[in-house]
C-alpha cells in the first residue's frame, strides 16, 4: 500500500474535515492504517501478541499524547 493508494480510499467523512488539509495528520493516519494491517497478520501468532500490541500504540493509536496535559 502507498500513501497515493491510501488516500484514494479513505472516506469522504474524513477527507472532508478541516483536519484533512494537515499533512500531519494524514500522515498519522495513513501510519495507522498500515500498522493495523501489519498487527492484524502479528498477532495470529500467539508468541507475537506482546510485539503486535507494542507496535500498534508506538504509533498512538486510540488516543492523543497531548490530551494528557
Amino acid at each position: 500500500m502507498t500513501f497515493d493508494s491510501w488516500k484514494e480510499s479513505v472516506p469522504e467523512a474524513i477527507t472532508a474535515d478541516s483536519l484533512w488539509k494537515m499533512k500531519a495528520y494524514r500522515l498519522a493516519l495513513f501510519a495507522s492504517d498500515a500498522c493495523w494491517r501489519d498487527v492484524k497478520n502479528i498477532v495470529q501468532k500467539r508468541t507475537m501478541r506482546s510485539l503486535a500490541d507494542q507496535l500498534y500504540r508506538s504509533v498512538g493509536v486510540g488516543e492523543c499524547k497531548h490530551s494528557r496535559r
